[in-house]
């Protein structure tokens, strides 16, 4: 059975200029019915203004997706 998470019932937070929806447990959320999706820990919609982004930062022992609906990444 697929269970249908409603955009409204994600979690939300803002970081200055930069505002992450998360579906799952993350960060300064935690939600024990959404901690995890098998293997998958963490999926986020982060909504990045042109010309912001974050300082380098780890990710030990994970793998990481990005993608882009409008716009261009840049390194």
């Amino acid at each position: 059975m697929i269970d249908v998470i409603p955009l409204s019932a994600c979690h939300t937070e803002q970081y200055g200029t930069i505002s992450v929806t998360s579906l799952l447990s993350f960060n300064n959320y935690f939600d024990p019915r959404n901690a995890a999706f098998g293997s998958l820990l963490v999926f986020n919609d982060y909504r990045v203004p042109p010309a912001a982004g974050f300082k380098m930062h780890p990710h030990h022992n994970a793998s990481s997706f990005s993608s882009s609906s409008r716009g261009r990444r840049s390194a």
